[in-house]
């Protein structure tokens, strides 16, 4: 959904720059901020980025996920699990919590009540995106980005009216992602942000956790 770098990441505390909207296709909600003037350009909305690193506890990335013929492609979802693998769980519970707060924070705003404390992560983060597209109407212009060595038994040819693979994820070389756009369970959707210098922070509600990565302080 999104495909370009965001030129800043920021969460603050101040609901007048948050700007909320639904994305009704999906389960899901997008998150959008509302920043000040930045280098003499006009205000603008761009949506949250959130990076996570750490190590892969879990993967499917193959084109068409965890799908198989005859199973709903709606359910289609190519996914990854990182953890900070027993050595640095202390450095990765850092991402879990702000992750966590994040979550807490859409639906507090929202005045929706909490899920329940077991369903919010607590060692790994699970990441998921959607295989297919469902064609209607609107996007039947739609096309399928998968290649003959995606699906060489042409099993997606008896959905492809219905359902298509828009969006593949970007790979370099061989089978090496290069870039990866999932969404948190059911909250958030993903995109690489730019990295942000700490000394261009202005934002007093805003605190950097690591190296070109910022949160807001929730």
């Amino acid at each position: 959904m999104f495909h370009a770098p965001i030129r800043a990441s920021c969460l603050g505390r101040s609901l007048v720059r948050i700007l909320w909207v639904t994305d009704t296709t999906r389960t899901l909600l997008l998150q959008y901020v509302h920043p000040p003037v930045y280098r003499n350009i006009p205000a603008s909305v761009f949506p949250v980025g959130v990076r996570i690193q750490g190590f892969v506890d879990s993967v499917n990335l193959r084109p068409l996920g965890n799908w198989s013929r005859g199973s709903t492609p709606s359910t289609a979802l190519q996914h990854i699990t990182l953890s900070g693998a027993g050595r640095y769980d202390a450095e990765f519970a850092q991402y879990v919590s702000a992750v966590s707060n994040i979550i807490k924070f859409i639906y507090r705003s929202l005045n929706s009540p909490l899920p329940e404390e077991h369903s919010f992560p607590k060692h790994s983060l699970f990441f998921a995106r959607r295989v297919f597209t469902k064609i209607t109407a609107k996007n039947r212009d739609k096309v399928s980005k998968l290649k003959p060595e995606d699906d060489p038994m042409m099993e997606t040819r008896s959905i492809g009216e219905n359902w298509r693979v828009t969006e593949k994820t970007p790979r370099a070389g061989g089978n090496f992602p290069v870039q990866v756009h999932l969404k948190i369970e059911h909250v958030l959707l993903l995109v690489e942000a730019q990295r942000v210098d700490p000394s261009d922070q202005r934002d007093p509600d805003v605190v950097v956790h690591g190296p070109g990565l910022i949160f807001g302080s929730i």
